[in-house]
């Protein structure tokens, strides 16, 4: 698995950077999705490896970005190491000053498989709050879902 242990850097990567990035980043997601729907399990894997490879290579060149490292929890092969690059991502956002909901919401479902349910709660507030205030409809549903699919606690 690739690095996620990458520390972000002192200053945060440049717009062509971001922009190469997310271009990058659609076609490499569409290659793993496209497999997937073609329910071939080897390019699929050959799709995720090298996805993986792609992030290892900006890490060491010193870039990193929270929609990158993002990316990297939600095709990571185990929970343990979703969690882990979803965590970094929080850490990534707030260096940069941007949104966390995003990384918040998805890594509630983690937490939840692995009985972290305080934490996941925690998270799912505090995200559903941000996807609020960023009037971002699609993230409030999606954490409302959740919502609904979490065990209720005896208070």
């Amino acid at each position: 698995m690739a690095n996620d242990t990458a520390k972000p850097i002192q200053s945060p990567p440049s717009d062509e950077e971001v922009r190469e990035m997310f271009r990058r980043l659609r076609e490499v997601a569409g290659e793993i999705c496209n497999a997937s729907e073609m329910e071939d399990d080897v390019l699929h894997q050959v799709r995720k490896r090298a996805f993986f490879d792609y992030y290892e290579e900006q890490t060491k060149r010193g870039f990193w970005h929270p929609v990158l490292t993002e990316a990297m929890a939600d095709y990571a092969d185990d929970r343990p190491t979703a969690i882990r690059f979803y965590r970094l991502a929080l850490e990534q956002s707030k260096q940069m000053e941007a949104p966390t909901y995003t990384a918040l919401i998805d890594l509630v479902r983690e937490l939840l498989e692995i009985g972290r349910s305080e934490e996941a709660e925690a998270c799912l507030r505090d995200g559903r709050a941000e996807a609020l205030a960023q009037n971002d409809s699609w993230w409030v549903k999606n954490a409302d879902r959740l919502l609904s699919e979490m065990p209720q606690t005896p208070h």
